[in-house]
């Protein structure tokens, strides 16, 4: 979207006005104004450190979590965390926080750059989950202190330092000085759960409970077909944005009554606070469209994980726990094994949570590091 010439956040005159003038119309003018740089941070003394999230709901999580770390670390300085969407029950924590403020940030305009630095005349920024446009990467180029956590984008420009998810994106920035490619959201996973989840759903019927991940409503339509006819005495959650377009008269598990589900059920995961537990309850799981969010809140939970596409994935070694199946009878067909074979299930499982502490152990380490250096500053 970073390049698009209908980026609401982007460099584009129009496009800029377009969404202003809408944003205006619904009332919103903070955000109306935020997008020219007309912003200021918190009323106190200090300098400030500017934590700039992106749209996606990841990208704000991981700046609320950054502010927290970085107020745990520095009493002295003003935080200001800024987003192109909003996530209320997200920003939740930041109402305990002194000297911070949030709010929605600025467009890429070199106007709005200009003012938005002028204002904040930040100590440091710190992109959570995204890289910065042209002309605030630009202008970043004049600052001391730069940082780009958990880059969904090659960066271009010169930085302090950059924090890749995966092996691609640090290719893709050879030449910048940066840190071992490690997922950040792997140490924010729900690792520990209540195991209560299967047994209210199965209500003391052994059957198997599996999971489906798609961003595709027709595929996740088309696998529930298929496995209702090979697994009438089980269960299958289905999430990602599959759920919205989901035709089927499915269970949605925001309406669910923590009742016996009836087996040959399809439950949509509307509500992602279920994850945790699904992860937790599963036989297997398979990452149609892969979410690392999804991808690593699976191998916490301990259950088989495979994927339509391993090339994807963050890490070439993680295909040593996520099996590859590109098609659907595939994933079915190791199902059924896994099904006839809990022994089998449970050994690709541990290898999967293996994977995932490993992979958390070593973001501890970078996180350290990273506010390390933020403190230094």
């Amino acid at each position: 979207m970073n390049n698009s010439k209908l980026d609401p956040y982007g460099a584009c005159l129009p496009v800029l006005w377009y969404h202003g003038l809408r944003d205006r119309m619904a009332g919103n003018r903070a955000k109306a104004n935020a997008r020219w740089g007309w912003l200021r941070p918190p009323d106190v003394q200090g300098k400030v450190v500017w934590v700039a999230a992106g749209a996606s709901r990841d990208s704000v999580r991981l700046g609320v979590e950054l502010v927290q770390a970085i107020r745990a670390k520095r009493l002295d300085i003003r935080l200001v965390l800024t987003f192109e969407e909003d996530y209320p029950e997200l920003l939740k924590p930041l109402e305990a926080l002194n000297k911070t403020g949030w709010g929605y940030g600025p467009g890429d305009h070199p106007m709005a750059v200009k003012r938005v630095l002028a204002r904040f005349e930040p100590l440091g920024i710190v992109f959570a989950g995204v890289t910065p446009r042209p002309n605030l990467a630009r202008a970043c180029t004049q600052r001391p202190h730069t940082l780009i956590v958990a880059a969904n984008a090659p960066a271009t420009g010169a930085f302090e330092q950059i924090y890749p998810v995966g092996e691609a994106q640090e290719k893709s920035n050879s030449g910048q000085p940066q840190a071992p490619a490690v997922d950040f959201f792997s140490m924010l996973t729900e690792a520990q759960v209540d195991p209560n989840f299967k047994s209210l759903v199965n209500h003391g019927v052994e059957r198997h409970l599996w999971w489906l991940h798609s961003d595709d409503a027709d595929y996740a339509a088309g696998f529930a077909a298929g496995w209702r006819e090979k697994f009438p005495d089980s269960v299958l959650f289905v999430s990602g944005d599959a759920v919205a377009g989901f035709k089927d008269h499915s269970l949605k598990i925001s309406h669910w009554q923590r009742t016996m589900v009836e087996s040959g059920s399809v439950v949509l995961m509307d509500d992602a606070k279920w994850l945790p537990a699904i992860a937790a309850a599963c036989t297997a799981m398979h990452l149609h469209s892969l979410t690392l969010t999804v991808m690593w809140q699976a191998m916490a939970g301990g259950c088989a994980v495979s994927c339509h596409d391993a090339s994807h994935l963050p890490k070439a070694d993680l295909s040593i726990s996520i099996s590859e199946f590109s098609d659907r009878d595939t994933v079915l067909t190791h199902w059924l094994e896994y099904r006839d074979n809990p022994i089998l299930a449970r050994s690709r499982g541990d290898d999967a949570r293996r994977q995932f502490w490993q992979e958390r152990r070593l973001a501890a380490e970078i996180n350290d590091e990273l506010l390390q250096r933020i403190f230094e500053w």
